[in-house]
């Protein structure tokens, strides 16, 4: 992840230690999620819905604490949330069948309660695989992407506020 990209950067040239330049990147993503990073159209809504609904909300995410966290925050998401849990706090990738087992088992419930939503086709997959109902998500991804995802997925959400 970061770091490879950190020693990439170094061969094309960029100074300093690869802990420096990924601490440089998260300075720099850190203040885009705090101050810029927009909502899927319509995601606030359809989760505020949710929440009206009875429904328990969680986040998985694979982007650490220091990004999502103040994003959810700025955004006036972070109360709707009983978990909002990082990749990092597990130690292991959205890519492995294991976490979302391991996510199963904290909540207490059977997968076939858990709907998953996601815009990345590798979790969408393995979730999936691990049994969860997934729901792909429209990130401006191109068609040819767009088209795995809506293969793989349960279901497919194009704009948050179409389902509202």
């Amino acid at each position: 992840g970061d770091e490879k990209t950190a020693l990439l950067y170094q061969e094309m040239g960029v100074p300093g230690t690869v802990e420096e330049i990924v601490a440089r990147f998260m300075e720099i993503l850190h203040h885009a999620y705090a101050n810029d990073v927009p909502l899927k159209s319509g995601v606030a809504a359809y989760l505020r819905k949710c929440k009206a609904e009875g429904k328990r909300l969680c986040v998985l995410t694979g982007s650490p604490h220091l990004l999502t966290d103040v994003c959810l925050q700025r955004n006036g998401l972070w109360e709707l949330f009983d978990h909002v849990w990082s990749v990092e706090d597990y130690g292991m990738s959205k890519g492995e069948t294991i976490i979302y087992d391991t996510v199963t088992e904290r909540l207490g419930c059977d997968k076939a309660d858990i709907r998953f939503y996601d815009d990345n086709l590798s979790a969408c997959t393995t979730a999936v695989k691990a049994g969860w109902y997934t729901v792909a998500v429209n990130d401006g991804q191109n068609e040819e992407l767009t088209q795995q995802l809506r293969d793989v997925a349960h279901d497919y959400v194009a704009d948050f506020a179409d389902w509202v």
